[in-house]
């Protein structure tokens, strides 16, 4: 998933910043899998050649940016982390891992409501 994907999910709307981050972990679209698909194939070329290991480092960093200019109190690497393995949880053990895991894990680890600030 890109950073410009989190950070409008974060901005758009007057919901809880939370609960547009479990809408677009729980999507199921052709593009959402598709993004799924490259970044895979991108974190193995990152661990087969620093060249690209730095392309992933910028945009995790872009992606926390992002998640950190509209959450506070919770580092914007770890809520990119957990977005990212939720998201890999519920592509591959769907009925194990359903929107209302994703819910209340997001709902534990940010536990204040959120309005997204706009820029």
């Amino acid at each position: 998933m890109s950073w410009t994907e989190v950070e409008r999910s974060v901005l758009l709307g007057d919901e809880d910043a939370r609960e547009r981050l479990v809408q677009m972990i729980v999507a199921d679209s052709r593009d959402r899998r598709r993004g799924m698909t490259l970044l895979a194939e991108l974190y193995v070329l990152a661990i087969r050649d620093e060249r690209y290991a730095e392309l992933m480092r910028q945009w995790m960093r872009r992606a926390k940016d992002a998640i950190s200019r509209h959450i506070h109190g919770v580092s914007g690497h770890v809520i990119d982390a957990v977005q990212e393995g939720s998201g890999l949880q519920r592509y591959f053990l769907p009925q194990e891992f359903t929107e209302d895991a994703v819910r209340r894990t997001l709902r534990d680890l940010i536990p204040k409501v959120h309005k997204a600030r706009t820029p």
